[in-house]
């Protein structure tokens, strides 16, 4: 009894009651508590020799009267409990005036009094229903809810072989205690000749009773008939495949003694007061446990890698699971990886996806089948996109039509549950097919467009995504500059959704993505060597090497195939582009010797120099400085012929940069203003982040720090700001050593920590190096020369896999002077000889200075 307490909650007692309603509301809580069904308590009132009816239970449990003793009685024993005190609670209310006219268990009935009907019309259960336990839950404690004062409407929506039929069934017979009078049940037909709610009135009017001859022959008059009928009774009405509000409003009870439970593929909002319930495909394990009901616990146990694919492949639409158990329950010889081998065709996969009377292509068939002639072809054109979730604007591209006019259109499809929405975050709307859906509506495209209208749309649609890219570039590097562009046309997507081009491109990169690669297989060769091009800055600004990588490669294999030079050469300075940032350089110079000879072949002059510029950089890095100089004079003039300005900042900066290394302040300072006149001030040092570091390097250079931590302190707020995480680092990087020159040790370990996490954040090995080169002489400063040693190796280690030696030869020299101090003279004279070395071949005149420790360690 204790445990039965703990699951039914607190003995109700009965003396607590002060009102009639009090007292009926302790009864109803004395049957939760004993866990009985008004069944049981039926069967066990007539072993007691006083068989109380079940209907009678539920009635005078849901009246606010007080109920006669004699039901008091035989119910409180049918509970297990002694009726006393309850027979004693009840006198004393009846005694004080609130006692009514309650019901027992009905007389008999008059002799000849036909008895009243008690329509049973609910289909059979689903003997194998699984997988929805949480809307059960929802929907049986509305419909169990004895306090309601208003009628329940609990309205099921969802696509078609969601399962909201099943569903509704379901929580139907599990409810029938409740509802004692009686199931009504219809099935409306939304979308196969809608039944006229006057036709379903009469039904229902016959269900309960009335003579056929009886029933008004108004619409209106039936429904009052109807409500009148119910008004007395508890009764559940199931209203299942609703076509709109205005097929289902005569249809209601006006009485709260009745609920209603009704499905549709629409959400039917103009209905008030209702409980909508939006039903979803299931996840992968209630998708296995039900094929699994279906066709075998232990069949799908042996194989369970094939029920996930099955699973997968039916898109968690219970219905497809159904078909795909039923099938493998006919056919005992099938494996389970015989049933995918047959799915995993998507030209023939709806075929594979029948079995008797149940088919998904025929509920998608009906649904489509409703909508009107342009929502049709929107609906065939989206079904041709790989992408797998899109904006409205695609919408208006693959109809051609004027930006927002295909929206009523994507409405319908909504309504019609063909479509779903992913969700409403980020840059505006966007939207998804399910998978068969998505199967279903290519099927129709291909049979029923013409295929140069199918390409004419997608290229639109492409189009409006090269569009996007475009300013997303823009938007991040303050100009369309660095870049070169094909000839595909654009569509006018709206600028706006890249007014953040990173939060834009978080939201599009699954559709990116699978443009480029569905551009490619339609042999849009120039559209998707520009869309993968210009998509870089935001690779790089974001460090998603892997979908650089991916989409480069496919630009190069498209352009290949067709004989596009211009667009091969460009794809080969893509993935020299990430070869660079991965440094990767040896590599990096493979792909731009290949393109610079392509460029000169077809005479784009512009595009060679962005490739010098690059290949000045691999030299710059790998300390080759002699060769990295002229590279980028030779570049810079390509530039200004192209009147790329941006690129030309680049190109300025890094010779900068290089006379910076080699401690030549005075011909860095030259470019670097010319560089600054360029960008054009504060407003345009927001796209040029590297360029405020090399100025911020300068000052520290020279030894001014105040200066020096004012731009460093300016690029970390550019690069917080547009999410930059290598610009992050690089900023953090420069106030650490600011700080670390002041002496300030404690805080500059905090920036310089934070500065490892961007620089591995942006895959930055390079600037993570020397990070740890900053963080090693920081550890010296405060004399922890054991941890300043890990760190000094592990950077030279770093630069010497990447094949930096300027860098590694400093954190070698860093390195030296720790060891020297930790008195260990040998290995500070093997760090020092290998950086001299490495400064000697590098051209630097820092070779010098470390040439001088060297001497010095002879008198020590």
């Amino acid at each position: 009894m204790a445990a039965q307490d703990a699951a039914n909650g607190a003995f109700p007692d009965p003396r607590e009651a002060v009102t009639a309603q009090e007292f009926t509301a302790s009864l109803r809580r004395l049957r939760a508590w004993s866990g009985l069904t008004y069944r049981q308590l039926e069967k066990r009132s007539g072993v007691q020799g006083v068989p109380l009816p079940y209907s009678t239970i539920a009635t005078a449990l849901q009246r606010d009267t007080l109920p006669r003793e004699e039901f008091v009685e035989v119910f409180v024993r049918a509970c297990g409990v002694d009726p006393v005190p309850w027979l004693v609670a009840r006198k004393r209310l009846a005694a004080g005036g609130t006692e009514a006219a309650g019901p027992a268990w009905p007389a008999e009935d008059p002799a000849g009094a036909a008895p009243v009907p008690r329509p049973a019309q609910l289909p059979p259960d689903a003997g194998d229903f699984s997988g929805r336990a949480a809307p059960v839950r929802e929907l049986t404690r509305l419909l169990v809810d004895g306090e309601a004062r208003t009628i329940v409407i609990s309205a099921i929506a969802g696509m078609a072989g969601v399962g909201k039929t099943t569903l509704a069934v379901h929580v139907a017979h599990g409810v029938e205690d409740v509802f004692p009078d009686g199931r009504l049940h219809v099935d409306l037909r939304a979308y196969d000749a809608p039944l006229a709610p006057a036709d379903v009135l009469a039904r229902f009017l016959r269900a309960l009773g009335v003579d056929g001859q009886k029933i008004p022959d108004t619409l209106d008059e039936r429904a009052a008939m109807y409500r009148s009928l119910l008004a007395p009774r508890r009764v559940l009405v199931v209203l299942d495949n609703a076509a709109d509000e205005a097929q289902v409003r005569p249809l209601l009870p006006g009485t709260p003694t009745c609920a209603v439970l009704l499905t549709s593929r629409r959400r039917l909002a103009g209905l008030e007061g209702v409980h909508h319930l939006d039903l979803e495909v299931f996840e992968s394990g209630p998708s296995v446990e039900l094929l699994g009901r279906i066709a075998g616990a232990d069949r799908v146990a042996a194989e369970p890698e094939a029920a996930l694919e099955i699973a997968a492949l039916c898109g968690g639409l219970p219905l497809a699971v159904r078909i795909c158990g039923a099938r493998l329950r006919t056919r005992p010889h099938w494996r389970l990886t015989d049933l995918t081998r047959r799915l995993r065709d998507e030209r023939s996969r709806l075929d594979e996806l029948a079995v008797g009377d149940l088919a998904v292509r025929a509920g998608l068939s009906l649904s489509y089948a409703g909508l009107d002639a342009d929502a049709k072809r929107l609906f065939r054109l989206l079904g041709l996109l790989d992408a797998p979730d899109f904006a409205s604007w695609v919408a208006d591209a693959l109809l051609g039509v004027a930006p927002g006019r295909a929206e009523r259109h994507l409405d319908e499809l909504l309504d019609a549950r063909l479509l779903d929405v992913r969700s409403a975050d980020g840059p505006g709307v966007r939207y998804r097919f399910h998978d068969l859906v998505r199967v279903y509506a290519r099927e129709l495209a291909e049979t029923q467009d013409d295929p140069s209208d199918r390409r004419a749309a997608l290229a639109r649609a492409f189009g409006g995504w090269l569009a996007l890219a475009q300013q997303a570039h823009i938007g991040l590097f303050g100009g369309d500059y660095a870049v070169l562009h094909g000839s595909a046309p654009r569509w006018p997507a709206p600028a706006e959704l890249c007014a953040d081009p990173v939060a834009w491109y978080e939201s599009e990169r699954p559709s990116l993505l699978a443009t480029v690669d569905q551009a490619a297989r339609l042999g849009l060769d120039e559209l998707c060597w520009d869309l993968a091009c210009s998509l870089w800055s935001v690779f790089e600004t974001v460090a998603h090497h892997d979908e650089w990588r991916v989409t480069a490669e496919t630009a190069l294999t498209v352009t290949r195939r067709a004989g596009n030079q211009r667009g091969e050469a460009f794809a080969l300075t893509g993935l020299a582009h990430l070869a660079v940032a991965r440094q990767r350089y040896a590599q990096a110079m493979e792909y731009l010797d290949s393109a610079i000879r392509i460029f000169e072949s077809v005479r784009e002059e512009h595009g060679r120099a962005l490739c010098l510029t690059m290949a000045a950089y691999v030299h710059h890095m790998s300390g080759r400085h002699d060769q990295a100089l002229p590279r980028y004079q030779e570049a810079l003039t390509g530039l200004r012929r192209a009147e790329d300005h941006g690129a030309e900042v680049i190109c300025l900066r890094c010779i900068a940069q290089i006379h910076l290394e080699l401690a030549r302040p005075d011909l860095a300072l030259p470019y670097l203003d010319a560089a600054r006149s360029l960008v054009g001030g504060a407003d345009g040092e927001r796209y040029h982040p590297q360029l405020l570091d090399q100025i911020g390097r300068f000052h520290l250079g020279l030894g001014e720090l105040d200066e020096a931590e004012r731009v460093f302190a300016r690029l970390a707020g550019v690069t917080d700001e547009i999410r930059d995480p290598q610009g992050g680092a690089a900023a953090r990087c420069g106030l650490g050593e600011v700080l670390l020159h002041r002496g300030e040790f404690e805080q500059a370990r905090t920036l310089l920590h934070e500065a490892l996490t961007l620089a591995r954040e942006a895959g930055e090995r390079l600037l993570g190096a020397r990070v740890l080169i900053v963080l090693g002489r920081c550890h010296a400063g405060e004399h922890d020369h054991g941890r300043a040693v890990v760190l000094l190796r592990e950077a030279a280690d770093r630069c010497a896999e990447i094949r930096t030696p300027l860098w590694e030869a400093r954190a070698l020299d860093a390195l030296g002077a720790v060891l020297l101090a930790d008195g260990d003279v040998r290995a500070a004279e093997s760090a020092w000889t290998r950086a001299r070395t490495l400064l000697a071949t590098a051209g630097s005149p820092e070779a010098a200075d470390v040439a001088a420790r060297l001497e010095s360690l002879g008198t020590t």
